[in-house]
């Protein structure tokens, strides 16, 4: 299949010789306006429940588009639970975590507010979109989740993953050292401009499931932090 093919994220079901009729205002100006596709032209579509689609373009008007599955693609994707728990970081720098993370494969997001977090509150139809169009760009039928913002503390209430925590503090462990199977649900736990607190880290090691890690002799912004730590993992 031609990796010039438009791929697009469609959350109804997908049949093949049944007809989907798209009727969302930016799908339609995204296919029509932007992409300057016609009748007979094929795109992909895909969602996580049915996999990856060839469709061709059956019927185009300005208020709807009727698209006819033909082959499919790709089946639906089992990805390892990989939650990234990131601080809230500047939001060029957090959508650059957003985007690579979901190429790479992680399976939701955390955004964290803890004592040094600058930016409190985020825009989740503007963070969902990036993983959206991330997902579009790289392949995979199924898109992160994007979790409600959470104070560090509740967080680690909450949480019933094994936590891999990146920290900056000398310690030995690596990621490839790690024991834990890729069968149950981890956290990569990331801080903020200018790390944890005293407090914050001392809160982060009395669980019992928390694995300290380091990723090298040098300090990582937050997003080479993240990026890291999943392709580690990913590929342990």
């Amino acid at each position: 299949m031609s990796n010039s093919l438009t791929r697009l994220y469609c959350s109804i079901p997908i049949v093949i010789g049944q007809e989907l009729v798209v009727t969302n205002k930016e799908k339609l100006h995204h296919i029509s306006t932007v992409l300057r596709l016609k009748k007979k032209d094929k795109l992909l579509i895909f969602n996580e429940q049915h996999g990856e689609f060839l469709v061709t373009i059956f019927e185009l008007s300005k208020s709807s588009i009727t698209l006819l599955p033909e082959q499919q693609t790709k089946s639906p994707e089992k990805h390892i639970k990989i939650n990234i728990a990131s601080a809230i970081i500047k939001p060029e720098r957090f959508r650059f975590l957003i985007e690579k993370c979901t190429e790479i494969g992680c399976t939701s997001f955390t955004p964290l507010l803890t004592s040094r977090t600058i930016v409190r509150k985020l825009n989740h139809d503007k963070v969902m979109s990036y993983a959206l169009g991330a997902a579009e760009q790289c392949g995979r039928c199924d898109i992160p989740e994007i979790l409600q913002e959470t104070s560090l503390k509740i967080f680690l209430q909450n949480t019933k993953d094994q936590l891999v925590f990146c920290d900056e503090r000398p310690t030995t462990q690596t990621i490839k050292q790690l024991n834990i199977e890729n069968t149950v649900p981890i956290s990569v736990l990331i801080g903020p401009e200018g790390g944890f607190t005293d407090e914050e880290h001392d809160m982060i090691t009395k669980y019992s499931h928390v694995h300290r890690v380091s990723l090298g002799k040098y300090i990582l912004r937050a997003e080479t932090a993240a990026i890291t730590a999943l392709s580690l993992l990913i590929n342990k």
